[in-house]
């Protein structure tokens, strides 16, 4: 601890390595107004499908496909968490619920701003 007040004082304001609340707002602010670019985009006819390369998974999900018992199983829990109804059980639907309930598990604050776009872009649309 220091003997000068004022320095004390600025220490305790100041937490290294982390953003203020003013900037972490804008930036988040700033996110879901991309987030909104890019679901006009996919409106006006870009791509929207999405791709990933991992060995481990890929062998997951094609076992389940083999096993539906074992895919609807997965599915109805993914979709449970996800807040979401699954209509069939396809690979696609098990990927797109397991990046949904992962990013609402581990990035809630990203999710949000997901959510804040659409609301936004269907606000614009009305």
């Amino acid at each position: 601890m220091s003997d000068d007040p004022d320095l004390e004082e600025l220490k305790n304001k100041t937490t290294k390595g982390k953003r203020t609340d003013a900037a972490a707002d804008e930036q988040q602010g700033a996110l879901s107004e991309d987030i909104m670019d890019r679901l006009a985009a996919i409106e006006d006819g870009e791509r929207k499908t999405l791709a990933i390369r991992d060995e481990s998974l890929s062998a997951l999900f094609g076992a389940l496909e083999d096993r539906p018992d074992d895919m609807d199983a997965v599915l109805d829990d993914l979709a449970d968490a996800a807040g979401k109804d699954v209509s069939n059980a396809t690979k696609s639907d098990l990927t797109r619920l397991a990046a949904r309930v992962g990013l609402q598990t581990a990035a809630p604050e990203v999710w949000e701003e997901l959510l804040e776009a659409k609301r936004q872009r269907a606000v614009e649309q009305a």
